[in-house]
C-alpha cells in the first residue's frame, strides 16, 4: 500500500519531469501559449502539493514561477477572462504561503493583489463573479484570526458572505 506522503513525493516528481520538458520548449517556442500554461498549471499543482507538506520555500519558488506565466498570459489575452482571473488565483495562493511561513503583511499585500485583479476582471466582465474572490475573503479573515485583528476578521467575513468585488482596502 502506498502512503499518502510516498504519493505526494511520486506526484511531485512526475510534475517536475513535465515541467522540465515544459521550461524546455518554451525556450525553443518562448510565444507558445500551450507550453507556458501547461507550465503554469503544473508549477502551481506542485505548490500546493508542497504546501501539504510543509515544504514552504520549494512551494514559494514553483508558486513565483506559476505567478510570473500566469502574468504574461494575461497581459497578452486582455479580453480573455480566464487568462485574467488566472494570475488572481496565483496571488491569493502566494499570500497563503505567506501566511503559513508567518509573513503576514507579505499575506496581505498578495491578498490585496488577487482582489484587485478580482475587481479589474468584475470590471471587464460585469456579471462574471471569480470564485477565488470568496477565498480571498476567508483568507483574509483566517489572517485576522491569526494577527488579532478583529476588524479585519469581521469585515472579511461580511464580504465573503456577499461574493460581489469590492476593495480588498474595505477589509480593514
Amino acid at each position: 500500500m502506498v502512503t499518502p506522503g510516498a504519493a505526494r513525493s511520486a506526484s511531485v516528481k512526475a510534475f517536475r519531469q513535465v515541467i522540465a520538458i515544459d521550461e524546455q520548449l518554451i525556450r525553443e517556442e518562448p510565444i507558445n501559449v500551450l507550453y507556458r500554461r501547461d507550465a503554469a498549471v503544473y508549477n502551481r499543482a506542485v505548490a500546493l502539493v508542497l504546501i501539504r507538506t510543509k515544504d514552504l520555500p520549494e512551494a514559494q519558488i514553483a508558486g513565483d514561477r506559476s505567478a510570473e506565466l500566469f502574468e504574461e498570459l494575461a497581459k497578452e489575452d486582455q479580453a480573455n477572462a480566464e487568462a485574467q482571473e488566472a494570475p488572481a488565483d496565483s496571488y491569493y495562493s502566494q499570500g497563503y504561503l505567506r501566511m503559513l511561513a508567518n509573513d503576514s503583511q507579505g499575506a496581505l499585500k498578495h491578498y490585496d493583489a488577487a482582489i484587485a485583479a478580482y475587481d479589474s476582471l468584475a470590471a471587464k466582465h460585469p456579471g462574471r463573479v471569480a470564485n477565488g474572490l470568496r477565498t480571498v475573503y476567508q483568507l483574509m479573515a483566517e489572517l485576522g484570526i491569526k494577527t488579532k485583528d478583529t476588524v479585519r476578521t469581521l469585515n472579511c467575513a461580511k464580504r465573503d458572505g456577499d461574493r460581489r468585488p469590492a476593495s480588498g482596502r474595505q477589509c480593514r
